[in-house]
């Protein structure tokens, strides 16, 4: 049986444990490695990779995860342009204040 299949009856709307919402925030800060994420959620053991994947098969985690992919999403796009201006006026010859989308010498 898959863990898939083992966890496919669970509801995805489950509230999440202490251990599995850092699990959630690890995931992302450790550039979505599922081990390393488990190992720094907390998780004993020494086989933090089946954790870690079965812990990405459990639905109402990887909602949690969905969910936060989401809410990064709006961060970046809505921290884009400002980081986009500021970069470019880094460069020699030009800087980025003039309208956006073009530069001015």
């Amino acid at each position: 049986m898959t863990n898939k299949e083992k966890f496919a009856h669970q509801d995805p709307s489950k509230e999440l444990t202490m251990k599995q919402r850092l699990f959630v925030e690890a995931y992302f800060s450790s550039d979505y490695n599922a081990s390393e994420a488990a190992r720094i959620a907390g998780y004993g053991g020494d086989n933090h990779n089946k954790i870690g994947h079965e812990l990405l098969s459990k639905p109402h985690i990887k909602a949690a995860i969905d969910k936060r992919a989401q809410e990064k999403i709006k961060e970046i796009s809505l921290s884009r342009w400002p980081t986009i201006r500021l970069r470019s006026c880094w460069l020699p010859y030009r800087c980025a204040i003039a309208a956006p989308g073009r530069w001015r010498p």
